[in-house]
């Protein structure tokens, strides 16, 4: 009953949504100059990332570096929200950065202080579009706005098709980048870390030769969230492997006792709980680790950026192939569902985790 209840709920916000679009698209669809195809200029680039996906933050950052190494002189600009904008705002390849927010007061602001700067090209990497998008783009007002899959909206441009969704992620941006006239020479992601003192206590190494493993059990969902029984199964396979581990919990601060549980049914002092209170907080301890292992993109795409060993847990299917990590020293394995990470061989991270340990 709560399913079906639940499914016509979700119906009927579609369809609420969708009238929304059209009402939007009927009044801000549109643009008050026809942009010059044949004649673009990229002096000024604007990134929409406003969808607050630090995965895909972290990803993007190969292209401001590319275009600047390209041409120093151009002006790169990124609209964030406020949850990602600590992973860029050190970045020395972004000239202006912007932060969103949903309420339409703040989209009118922002976007008056961005047309302002008269940008050239708009890049907008969403596979869908918001009314609230619509009419952002509509205000902002850059002379070229670029898509994918936006065919059907005037206030686009040019829309590239989506055959790279078969493929890594970063070949889209690299058919971005390419149909703008940049030469793409790394895929390598970057992360520009704050200056201040972070109050991180990581317990010291104890004897040399000691791996310290950070394990990350949360995902963007329940679905994608490993479960209790699986931690136990993976935490107790890893301490049969070698003596000389020690395994760090990587804990938001609101999930503090999800992961208590599971430490105090453990009951090994090797296998501690560390707090993350930010995702920069998250980083750095990241950063001090040995071996990464979790099923969330966000945290495999840092992995990627640190080049740090990793074994990433993905759901069966295509996810994969298009977000996977980069790099050369990792281990992917799959659960046996599409729908749910736990449905997973917990005896095969094992196996990976030492693989890796054997290699580092």
């Amino acid at each position: 009953m709560y399913k079906k209840l639940r499914k016509i709920h979700m119906n009927l916000k579609d369809k609420i949504k969708d009238k929304r679009i059209k009402g939007f698209k009927f009044l801000f669809d549109k643009k008050k100059v026809k942009a010059d195809l044949k004649n673009i200029k990229k002096n000024k680039i604007l990134f929409l990332r406003h969808d607050g996906k630090i995965g895909d933050m972290i990803i993007s950052t190969m292209m401001y570096r590319e275009i600047k190494k390209n041409n120093p002189n151009i002006t790169i600009g990124v609209i964030t929200r406020e949850n990602t904008f600590d992973l860029i705002k050190n970045n020395p390849y972004i000239d202006n950065i912007y932060i969103y927010k949903k309420k339409y007061k703040y989209i009118k602001k922002i976007a008056g202080d961005i047309s302002k700067v008269n940008y050239d090209v708009l890049i907008d990497f969403g596979d869908g579009i918001s009314e609230k998008t619509i009419y952002l783009l509509n205000k902002i007002q850059a002379k070229v706005n670029i898509g994918f899959m936006k065919k059907d909206y005037k206030i686009f441009d040019i829309s590239l098709d989506e055959k790279e969704l078969n493929e890594h992620i970063t070949n889209r941006y690299k058919k971005v980048l390419n149909f703008l006239g940049f030469e793409v020479s790394s895929y390598k992601y970057d992360i520009f870390e704050n200056r201040s003192n972070d109050k991180i206590k990581l317990i010291k190494k104890n004897s040399v030769g000691e791996k310290t493993i950070c394990i990350n059990r949360f995902g963007a969902s329940k679905h994608r969230t490993l479960s209790e029984n699986n931690m136990l199964e993976i935490i107790y396979g890893i301490l049969k492997l070698n003596k000389n581990i020690k395994i760090l919990l990587l804990t938001p601060s609101n999930k503090k006792s999800l992961n208590k549980r599971v430490i105090d049914k453990i009951g090994d002092e090797k296998v501690k709980l560390i707090e993350s209170e930010n995702i920069m907080n998250a980083i750095e301890i990241m950063k001090k680790v040995d071996l990464i292992v979790t099923p969330d993109t966000s945290i495999i795409h840092i992995a990627s950026a640190l080049q740090k060993p990793l074994v990433g847990i993905y759901r069966k299917g295509n996810a994969m192939k298009c977000w996977g990590p980069k790099g050369t020293n990792y281990k992917i394995v799959t659960s046996n569902s599409k729908d749910e990470i736990n449905e997973l061989e917990t005896d095969k991270v094992v196996e990976n985790i030492k693989k890796i340990l054997q290699e580092i």
